[in-house]
């Protein structure tokens, strides 16, 4: 019976689209439907959400604009799914569903299965097909491309503001992370490149230059492993959450401070004091070999390090895992801002009562800056939460990590 509505609903939908000579909007709904499967999970009804996807943009066969379309959802969508077997009140769900693909200003969308559906809409968005989706066709003028430009831009950071990040499932995340930021560097790039031209008369457009050489180099790596640094405070265990926050379990976290020594004071001591007690070659990591080697056979798909102190540490884990492409971030805070969260959260908890620049001159001892010059990424953890989300994204899609 499901299956016989799905197959109905997909001939009165095609059928809807060719009626109106806007078959592109077909092709479009089988793509979301796709993503659609891909995204759904077992805590929601698969069936409405898919015929929720294969209904979403029907609307536009009485009005093809942005928020009009939505606004004839309903009519259109509502005979057609009737005249599949539809019960009304089935029909009312499958429609709320569909109706949340382009929410409103400062929405957040709760329902789980309108969440995927937004999702799957905007897969399709982003790549190479969803760049001339988005722009259709070279406009007359030039400078027409970017207002459509912007919109994409302005969209994506409305996104990450009110949600953190732009999917809402981990899954889209995951599969569509280095689109999305080709996409909006591609948008961005639009942008700037017609303001150089034609604001600023400069033809010399090497700095509009599109991606690094990076991504295409590193293509055919198998594994990446991204290894945090920074001083004390400079918000590692805040990046952590960022990334979990973006993709999920689509990473693999090795917390160094999570492998237990026996030492009840073995996370408050110094660094110094870490090196003597369970380092080997300047390095801590050693105590931990057994522990790393069982989480990278045990695993697959990317893995976070948190955290390496010094170059012997970086040099330590291209050691163990010498097939891996091995990235470096570090994260720098400026000194008064990780002074206050080392303030607030060691020294008023008792952790630590030693002064946070005697803690920097030890790193600087054991050889952290090294580690710090040598980084393949530095993000400033200052900056704003969309910022560093844009940051992250931007070094997924450069490494080609999922």
């Amino acid at each position: 019976m499901i299956e016989e509505r799905i197959i109905s609903l997909k001939k009165a939908v095609y059928n809807a689209y060719s009626q109106r000579n806007l078959i592109e909007y077909y092709e479009h709904t089988e793509r979301v439907v796709g993503y659609t499967m891909i995204l759904t999970s077992k805590d929601i009804d698969v069936e409405y959400v898919i015929a929720a996807a294969w209904i979403h943009d029907v609307g536009r066969i009485q009005d093809n604009s942005f928020i009009g379309h939505i606004r004839e959802l309903k009519n259109v969508a509502l005979p057609l799914l009737l005249g599949v077997g539809y019960v009304m009140e089935e029909a009312d769900i499958v429609i709320e569903i569909a109706s949340k693909h382009h929410p409103a200003h400062n929405e957040h969308i709760a329902s789980k299965a309108a969440q995927i559906i937004f999702d799957a809409d905007n897969l399709d968005l982003i790549g190479a097909i969803g760049l001339f989706r988005w722009f259709g066709k070279f406009p007359s003028h030039t400078k027409e491309l970017v207002p459509s430009a912007q919109l994409f831009i302005d969209q994506y950071n409305e996104q990450v503001k009110n949600n953190g990040r732009f999917f809402y499932t981990d899954v889209a995340n995951i599969i569509g992370a280095g689109r999305l930021y080709d996409t909006l560097e591609y948008c961005r790039k639009t942008v700037e490149e017609v303001d150089l031209i034609y604001s600023k008369n400069q033809f010399d457009l090497s700095i509009c230059q599109l991606y690094t050489q990076g991504a295409q180099e590193n293509k055919n790596e198998k594994r990446c492993v991204f290894l945090l640094s920074g001083f004390r405070c400079s918000g590692k265990s805040y990046v952590i959450t960022l990334i979990r926050k973006l993709f999920g379990e689509g990473f693999n976290y090795f917390i160094t401070n999570s492998v237990p020594t026996g030492d009840k004071d073995a996370n408050i001591i110094s660094p110094r004091e870490v090196i003597k007690r369970y380092g080997k070659n300047g390095t801590y990591l050693s105590f931990m070999e057994k522990q790393l080697q069982e989480f990278h056979s045990q695993t697959e798909g990317p893995i976070i390090i948190d955290s390496v102190k010094s170059e012997a540490d970086c040099s330590y884990i291209k050691t163990i895992y010498p097939h891996d492409r091995i990235i470096t971030i570090w994260l720098h805070s400026c000194y008064d801002v990780r002074l206050q969260r080392y303030t607030n959260r060691d020294i008023k908890n008792g952790i630590r009562n030693t002064p946070l620049n005697e803690h920097d001159k030890e790193l600087i001892d054991l050889g952290i800056l090294p580690v710090m010059k040598e980084a393949t990424y530095i993000i400033n953890t200052d900056q704003s939460e969309s910022s560093i989300i844009a940051e992250l994204c931007r070094i997924i899609a450069e490494t080609n990590t999922f």
